[in-house]
């Protein structure tokens, strides 16, 4: 039947044989029983997800589109199918995608003229989109449509320049609390999460407040998903730790965990001309971060890490690091299903996003690629 092309293994965390008077149950050791039965291709990790119910087995086929199920006669199964999953546009994205060409067709010009046609390339060129792409795959390809469109090269800039400047106006202050934490290391992961409210939606005085409100709510927030203790014992153990950036103003926030680590043995990637309000090593350089540790780009102008428009520099370092921090979405959207040691740090701003990762809209995240294994 599917033995041939089965892709994924699974394991029974409970099993209950309903043709005997007795229920019996099997445990395995998802880690050794994975080992003995499949390793995952090169680019790829393992993943979890649940169900329950006399249906069966739900499985990929080697094909990682196509999902199939296996009945399980008489056998009523609680299991956790383990794979890897790749992060594709969903249908959800495509509004957005829409919205952002609008949104930012009227922040580059007020010509309505412009504007439409902006909005119409956009849609034309979603009209041929491959759902297999990544989200920030199609969030590049709109954002270079509105710079070329506009002979705009940089439309965010004043943005990020305000930012940078809030971000450095704070950093004093956020430096005390990390100080005087009875623990320093967890703060500023909180604060470097934090930053990461800063994207291309916040414009004026009122997202100011807005920064300094998320502040406040994810010093006390509970984390959704919390691999801090994790983290904390890979930095240790690490001796190539790239720490990927995700935009301008949360450099300072990253500069924050930055020096709550042994920065001998960090780099630090932005990219390599500007895309949105994403880092470039000019906000590096302003948040003090190039003063600190190594800076290099990643060789590209795409939202989050897309490595195959990654430059073939970047693309050894990236290979040869033995621990990876990725900051945002959209490297979350681009790098979750690499098998690296990887450590996504993230709060949760799009309903896609929170249900790939199984949080809501508004949690605070520090995910561990591996978790899983």
């Amino acid at each position: 039947m599917l033995i041939d092309n089965l892709l994924f293994a699974f394991i029974h965390n409970h099993y209950t044989n309903t043709d005997t008077s007795c229920a019996t149950t099997t445990h395995y050791s998802p880690n050794r029983y994975l080992g003995e039965l499949y390793q995952p291709p090169k680019g790829y990790r393992f993943y979890t997800t649940e169900s329950l119910g006399w249906v069966g087995l739900n499985v990929m086929t080697a094909g990682l589109d196509n999902i199939r199920g296996i009945e399980f006669n008489k056998k009523r199964i609680n299991w956790q199918v383990i794979g890897f999953e790749k992060m594709k546009i969903f249908l959800d994205c495509v509004p957005c995608f829409v919205n952002q060409a609008l949104d930012s067709g009227r922040m580059v010009t007020n010509d309505e003229a412009l504007q439409e046609k902006i909005l119409r390339a956009v849609l034309e060129r979603t009209r041929g989109l491959s759902f297999s792409e990544s989200p920030a795959y199609m969030g590049g390809e709109v954002h270079r449509i509105v710079r070329e469109l506009s002979g705009n090269d940089d439309p965010y800039r004043e943005i990020k320049e305000h930012f940078n400047k809030v971000a450095m106006e704070v950093y004093p202050d956020l430096k005390e609390k990390v100080k005087d934490s009875a623990k320093p290391f967890d703060t500023a992961v909180r604060l470097a999460i934090a930053g990461n409210i800063i994207d291309f939606g916040m414009r004026n005085k009122k997202d100011d407040i807005r920064l300094f409100d998320t502040i406040k709510d994810t010093l006390r927030r509970d984390f959704a998903i919390n691999h801090i203790n994790e983290l904390r014992k890979a930095v240790a153990d690490g001796s190539r730790i790239l720490y990927i950036g995700d935009n301008a103003g949360e450099t300072v926030f990253d500069r924050l965990l930055i020096e709550e680590m042994p920065v001998e043995k960090i780099t630090y990637v932005v990219k390599a001309s500007p895309i949105i309000n994403d880092a470039t090593l000019e906000d590096a350089a302003f948040a003090g971060i190039t003063e600190l540790v190594e800076v290099i780009d990643n060789g590209s102008d795409a939202p989050g890490t897309i490595l195959a428009s990654c430059s073939a520099e970047f693309r050894e370092r990236f290979e040869g690091a033995d621990l990876i921090i990725a900051k945002g979405q959209g490297n979350y959207e681009t790098l979750n299903d690499i098998d690296k040691n990887i450590f996504f740090l993230l709060k949760a701003k799009c309903p896609v996003i929170a249900r790939d990762i199984g949080c809501k809209v508004g949690d605070i995240i520090v995910k561990w690629g591996r978790a899983a294994l």
